[in-house]
């Protein structure tokens, strides 16, 4: 049953920015954009932090996503200065030890449920409404998409502010704006998702060509499989190794150090060769691959070091690609 909350009468002729400005406003805190790093939400992102520059966003990793979309990605944290909220589907080793090999090709809803829907079901745990990138004229199944309305699916309030725009008018804003978005729209792309799952294509052609499909599930999944969705994840997750206390501080390693990048102007990572320095390497790969570290590294030489650790450290540098500075 829809939450009470009255709609303006004037909501559908609303601009964008007015539309999320209610949303704001109407739920404080408890709002989130569903971010898949595409033209929608390079809009949406402009606009959303222009109103709010502590607003929410998560994004959903099944861990199959462009090297493209994991570098625009961090692009996107490092310009509006956010850390966006991960949910994750299984890792890839994960998902072949319960269901086997490329199970997207064998049994492609059942990859999706597991990897797209029921990490969306623990994103909106928190939420009372969620904003996303859907516009009417993508696929028959989001024509009658409102600006704002109850998500009977998810029971929690869905925006759409660009319900009303078209694919050129996306395309537009971002051009007088001058906003990043992902490259592949520039290669053709026009919706992107998985690697495995995404051709070039107008509109949602490219998104599982073949199958018939045009939806993932995150919009459509009926409200009684949710539960069903979510215990399915669950029960293969339990077949498989849990998370570790060593796991968990590796996550809020890799978190503080993305809140540094994008806090920050000048940080550098302070190596000097040691064990401790060689997991801060691996660390800011984890964080930051595959684009380039945000900050260069940095090795104090006092002119008393070994000559094994001057190599070590040129090679270990250059391996990675990425720039040392060398203070005396």
């Amino acid at each position: 049953m829809a939450a009470s909350l009255h709609l303006p009468a004037d909501l559908e002729s609303r601009t964008p920015e007015q539309v999320l400005e209610l949303v704001l406003e109407r739920f404080p805190g408890r709002a989130s954009l569903a971010c898949s790093f595409q033209k929608e939400e390079s809009v949406l992102l402009d606009m959303l932090f222009a109103l709010e520059p502590k607003a929410r966003v998560f994004a959903i990793d099944t861990h199959y996503l462009f090297p493209e979309t994991y570098a625009y990605w961090r692009e996107v944290e490092q310009r509006y200065g956010t850390t966006i909220e991960v949910f994750e589907g299984p890792s890839p080793e994960q998902l072949a030890a319960a269901h086997g090999d490329r199970l997207w090709e064998r049994n492609p809803d059942l990859y999706l449920s597991i990897a797209k829907v029921a990490p969306l079901v623990r994103a909106l745990g928190d939420l009372d409404a969620w904003i996303t990138g859907i516009r009417r004229d993508q696929a028959p199944t989001r024509a009658n998409a409102p600006k704002l309305g109850w998500d009977e699916q998810h029971e929690l309030w869905k925006a759409n502010p660009l319900a009303d725009w078209s694919s050129e008018e996306c395309r537009a804003y971002i051009h007088v704006r001058e906003l990043p978005t992902n490259p592949l729209h520039d290669r053709g792309y026009d919706s992107i998702g998985d690697t495995h799952s995404t051709q070039p294509g107008s509109g949602r052609t490219g998104r599982w060509a073949g199958t018939g499909k045009v939806e993932c599930g995150i919009h459509t999944v009926a409200s009684a499989e949710v539960a069903v969705i979510e215990e399915s994840s669950m029960s293969m997750l339990r077949a498989v190794p849990v998370v570790t206390h060593l796991d968990e501080l590796e996550a809020e390693a890799i978190h503080i150090m993305r809140e540094v990048a994008a806090e920050l102007e000048r940080p550098v990572l302070l190596f000097s060769g040691g064990k401790d320095s060689i997991v801060l390497l691996r660390l800011a790969e984890k964080a930051f691959r595959p684009g380039k570290f945000p900050f260069p590294v940095m090795h104090i030489d006092t002119g008393h070091n070994f000559p094994e650790a001057i190599e070590f450290r040129d090679r270990r540098v250059a391996e990675l690609g990425e720039r040392l500075i060398v203070a005396s």
